[in-house]
């Protein structure tokens, strides 16, 4: 199995109280979060000077934007994320 900062990945169930989504294109980006108390979607679209910069600096950007908007209602929360770029959890590592 993969692992993380020297943990096992997959080793035991977890359970959490948000799961949260998100993609970033070159337009634009998008997350949605998912609780028992609620659903939040959180969307925008780039600036043109944002538009050129890279993937991964999108996707973070994405991430960023998303808990400045509605992070708030996940704070405390243990969360699961689900991202199409496997840098992002480098970087935010």
């Amino acid at each position: 199995m993969g692992q993380l900062n020297g943990k096992k990945l997959f080793d035991e169930p977890h359970v959490f109280d948000s799961v949260v989504y998100s993609d970033a294109s070159e337009q634009g980006f998008g997350t949605y979060v998912v609780s028992a108390e609620q659903n939040l979607v959180c969307q925008g679209q780039w600036a043109a000077n944002v538009k050129g910069k890279s993937s991964t600096w999108r996707e973070f950007k994405a991430v960023h934007n998303m808990l400045l908007s509605v992070g708030h209602s996940i704070r405390g929360h243990k969360v699961q994320w689900h991202t199409d770029n496997r840098n992002i959890i480098r970087v935010i590592d």
